[in-house]
């Protein structure tokens, strides 16, 4: 690990070099995502969330501040990541500059999601000001962490057909609660990507891919 640089400024150096492929399904509705970096000594944290199991929909599951565009008061993508972000966790756009993005996917529920990737000034914890009623827990992953071999664990799912997919999951203990996270499909996904963005770190295998809108259907009408 001693040979990768964990400085933040190497995101934006590889996103300026890195144009993402953007999506316009009509079929699919539009989101965006923000991967949150926050800044710390040589190196950076990742911050997710734990969705509140008060929702109607992936109660308690780990996600990245994000959610659906909004015409009534998004102009962009990048709009939506910051709106979204500050509603859950409280980070006002002011305190979040946008790096880039990463390709546009679709996914099983009917979006399109848009990983949007913005550095958080250095805060105190009191300026989070946590949307209890979306987010249940804020946890702080390390690089460090992410970059481990074999991290990552590749799930396969079948339908009636027999035709695979492969989802990718992975745990995180959080060193100050004990509380054990498991980081599983899209979100998973995107620290994937992301870690072959940025380090070109392979975490994958041959056989894991992120289904296109096509095989996502016909996976479907199938199971």
């Amino acid at each position: 690990m001693d040979s990768i640089n964990f400085d933040h400024r190497l995101i934006l150096k590889k996103l300026n070099q890195f144009q993402p492929k953007k999506l316009d399904i009509p079929e699919l509705k539009k989101s965006a995502i923000l991967i949150p970096i926050y800044p710390k000594s040589k190196s950076f944290q990742i911050l997710m969330t734990a969705r509140s199991k008060k929702l109607n929909h992936h109660r308690g599951e780990m996600s990245f501040p994000g959610g659906k565009f909004d015409t009534s008061t998004d102009i962009t993508l990048k709009d939506t990541a910051l709106r979204e972000t500050y509603e859950e966790i409280g980070i006002h756009k002011r305190n979040i500059e946008i790096l880039g993005s990463l390709d546009d996917f679709p996914t099983f529920t009917g979006y399109t999601i848009r990983p949007v990737i913005g550095i958080i000034k250095i805060l105190k914890k009191t300026d989070f000001k946590i949307n209890h009623n979306e987010v249940s827990d804020l946890i702080r992953i390390p690089i460090e962490f992410l970059v481990q071999e074999n991290l990552f664990t590749e799930i396969p799912f079948s339908n009636k057909s027999g035709k695979k997919i492969f989802v990718l999951s992975f745990n995180y203990i959080d060193p100050m609660s004990k509380n054990q996270f498991t980081i599983w499909g899209a979100s998973a996904h995107i620290l994937a990507r992301f870690l072959k963005r940025v380090y070109n770190l392979e975490v994958t295998s041959d056989n894991y891919h992120r289904p296109s809108l096509i095989e996502i259907n016909e996976f479907k009408k199938k199971n």
